[in-house]
């Protein structure tokens, strides 16, 4: 069975369906999805949100925008456009990501934003040492609501499914571990992404170094393809696959990691 805590004790786990969409607000902040080449059957998170008639925002670079424009999903999608192709700058994700940041706090007001990556393809509730299909705003509200009742949260996130097994004991939260592609993060520019490759694991470590709390949560997790197998995002650029199996890539990134954690 799971340490996890039920979140919301009138609500009962429907083993077909998990949480719904009914009876449940809105989240409170933006969730922002970095998109890249993924105006197609790889730009899974959209679709899923979409599905499940959660507002969110596709940030995309102005050479993909009529590529995204024939693609997307209006009805509960806005498309915020770049002001260039932030990819010219070769510095994977982080120009992006700092570009939603600075959106999220200067055009829209908030103290935090979600930042999703492009190929989330669902989220499963952990519940009493089981994973249920999850369908419902709570998703995001139930994070929400429980970092809202402290002032030094630094960087929050879902767990990556395969991480967390069924029938595992599990703690609802761990504090000061990894957060990366489905976060909750502060937009108040203390901690900012610097890095070419793991810029979300070196961010999470800068938060911790400045005297913030980390929050990962096992109480719903995100599922996706390994990094790179997907065709589109990072796969070419950052991760170098070429065709099937590993490209150069990784073995990059595993260095780069090493070395910036050394110094």
């Amino acid at each position: 069975w799971t340490n996890t805590t039920q979140m919301y004790d009138t609500q009962k786990i429907s083993k077909a369906k998990g949480w719904t969409t009914e009876n449940h607000r809105d989240p409170t902040y933006p969730i922002c999805v970095l998109s890249y080449k993924r105006a197609n059957k790889y730009g899974r998170t959209h679709l899923l949100l979409t599905k499940m008639k959660i507002k969110h925002y596709l940030f995309i670079e102005p050479s993909q925008r009529s590529d995204y424009e024939k693609w997307y999903n209006p009805e509960f999608c806005e498309l915020v456009v770049y002001p260039y192709d932030l990819s010219t700058k070769n510095m994977g994700g982080t120009p992006g990501r700092n570009f939603i940041l600075d959106w999220g706090r200067q055009e829209k007001g908030h103290q935090r934003v979600w930042m999703l990556d492009d190929n989330i393809k669902g989220y499963l509730r952990l519940y009493q040492g089981q994973k249920y299909q999850i369908n419902s705003p709570v998703i995001f509200t139930h994070i929400e609501d429980y970092v809202a009742r402290y002032d030094n949260v630094g960087a929050v996130s879902h767990n990556f499914n395969p991480f967390v097994r069924e029938g595992d004991f599990r703690k609802c939260i761990v504090k000061n571990d990894k957060s990366y592609s489905s976060m909750l993060l502060p937009t108040h520019g203390e901690v900012r992404f610097r890095y070419k490759h793991q810029e979300d694991n070196l961010m999470s470590i800068e938060f911790i170094e400045k005297g913030f709390c980390n929050l990962c949560f096992n109480s719903v997790c995100y599922d996706k393809n390994t990094s790179g197998q997907d065709g589109g995002g990072n796969r070419e650029s950052i991760y170098k696959v070429e065709s099937g199996g590993d490209g150069e890539g990784y073995d990059e990134r595993l260095d780069y990691f090493l070395c910036q954690v050394r110094i």
